[in-house]
């Protein structure tokens, strides 16, 4: 039997320390061949490679919320002809590293339209890009406190939409502003006031 190829690596913060729980991908014509989730060292290996060229992809918590964004080697946010690596019998391919980048944050205050403002709890907030609006969305809900926070968000403009359902089922209208935001930016604060629905109102 002859040996495989080997590709290996380190993934890393935004602040050079070993990031875990990323799940890092090896994929050939499109399909996912192996895949490995990083310990606290960040490191990870994939072995028994047929000879081929793949691409590697670095998806942060495996795909849920995160701070950071996915990445393809060598830090393109989709595959790219450049960034596949080659491999042959016994070959071994170090350092396809990655350092994750912060995402953008979107966060905010739910509170009632009327003069007093009250803060309003278990509000669904759903942000979708304009201009990508196939790239899935983006969820969060109101606390107590009326807060939410949208993290790990592309650079781009996105619609909001607010409206109750995360265990909120009060009378209230949709609202849906657009918002723009910078890449790596601190959080952002769109206006987020609720009207109540026609006739009548909820609290």
């Amino acid at each position: 039997m002859r040996p495989g190829g080997v590709i290996l690596g380190t993934v890393t913060g935004h602040n050079g320390r070993g990031l875990a729980r990323v799940c890092v991908v090896a994929a050939a014509k499109g399909n996912v061949v192996q895949q490995v989730t990083t310990p606290r060292t960040g490191r990870y290996r994939f072995q028994g490679l047929d000879p081929g060229q793949y691409g590697i992809g670095f998806f942060p918590d495996c795909g849920q919320a995160s701070v950071y964004l996915p990445q393809w080697w060598p830090g393109t946010a989709t595959p790219t002809r450049l960034g596949l690596i080659r491999t042959g019998f016994g070959t071994v391919r170090t350092h396809v590293n990655a350092r994750m980048v912060l995402g953008g944050t979107i966060s905010g205050v739910v509170k009632f339209r009327n003069r007093h403002g009250q803060p309003i709890k278990g509000i669904c907030i759903d942000a979708t890009s304009v201009s990508q609006p196939a790239a899935g969305d983006y969820l969060a809900a109101s606390n107590s406190e009326g807060e939410y926070a949208l993290r790990g968000l592309p650079a781009g403009r996105y619609s909001l939409n607010f409206g109750p359902g995360c265990n909120n089922n009060g009378n209230y209208l949709n609202q849906t502003p657009i918002f723009s935001l910078a890449q790596s930016s601190p959080g952002r604060s769109p206006p987020s006031p609720m009207a109540p629905g026609w006739p009548g109102s909820a609290s």
